[in-house]
């Protein structure tokens, strides 16, 4: 794997998820399918929580948030807005995904993990990560994973016209890392995988699917599009999306996957 410490401390997850259209699509779908599941009742875990994309809007929607994650820069600057925003229901922690024992067991109604699955190549780093999440969780929580499709990955190297070759398909279907670092940063420290595969993996860790759906679906590949629609247009387009985001023809190619698990 490459340098994940390196890459995530010179990079804004925030500024990816708001400065284009295409990229916020993804957050307006991933609150829309949060909401059903949060009330003034609700403690929420925060997994791989970045600089904070969701954990202040979660916090003015749940009763508590917890928020962790690997990079130490990024747990400062949430604690920093903590302060200056007065946001007395959100703490912020160092830990990885993998090893969630600061947070107690079964105490808590939902967990999102937004980015750690991008990141965990090995399956047994993955199965650590799924059943911490399991384990923190009371009977019937909720945790919502976000991961990356295999099948955009390949289309967005063609489109980007960036490193494609008959090796970067390969290294793609047959999961070899290793040679990821050759053809881009972002790429060397990702896992990529497909829908069916995601849900295989949470239902080995002890979940149920509640929901599996297209984040951005194919906004990616008409981001210029999107950016020159007026508001109504942009409306409409968002508003199709959320009625079609659940079709498998939809989300088999969407860039960023979202699966809604429940635990048994």
């Amino acid at each position: 794997m490459g340098d994940i410490y390196g890459y995530y401390n010179s990079y804004s997850e925030n500024e990816r998820l708001n400065r284009r259209r295409s990229r916020n699509l993804e957050r307006i779908t991933t609150m829309r399918y949060l909401e059903p599941f949060l009330s003034k009742d609700t403690c929420l875990a925060d997994i791989g929580c970045g600089t904070g994309a969701y954990c202040f809007e979660l916090a003015g929607k749940s009763k508590s948030v917890t928020a962790v994650d690997l990079i130490e820069r990024h747990i400062a600057q949430i604690n920093e807005r903590i302060a200056a925003e007065r946001t007395p229901n959100l703490e912020a922690h160092v830990a990885s995904a993998t090893d969630l024992a600061l947070l107690e067991t079964a105490s808590f109604d939902v967990a999102i993990c937004l980015g750690p699955l991008y990141h965990l190549q090995k399956a047994g780093d993955r199965r650590r990560c799924l059943d911490e999440c399991n384990r923190i969780l009371r009977k019937g929580g909720i945790l919502a994973i976000s991961y990356i499709n295999k099948q955009a990955t390949v289309s967005y190297f063609a489109k980007n016209r960036k490193h494609f070759s008959r090796d970067l398909v390969l290294a793609l279907e047959s999961d070899d890392y290793e040679a990821f670092s050759s053809f881009d940063d972002f790429l060397s420290i990702s896992y990529c995988t497909n829908p069916e595969a995601m849900e295989n993996e949470a239902i080995q860790s002890g979940f149920s699917v509640v929901n599996n759906l297209a984040a951005d679906g194919v906004s990616y590949f008409i981001s210029e599009q999107l950016e020159e629609m007026d508001d109504p247009q942009w409306k409409a387009y968002v508003d199709y999306h959320l009625r079609h985001c659940e079709d498998a023809s939809t989300f088999g190619m969407s860039s960023h996957g979202l699966l809604i698990c429940r635990k048994a």
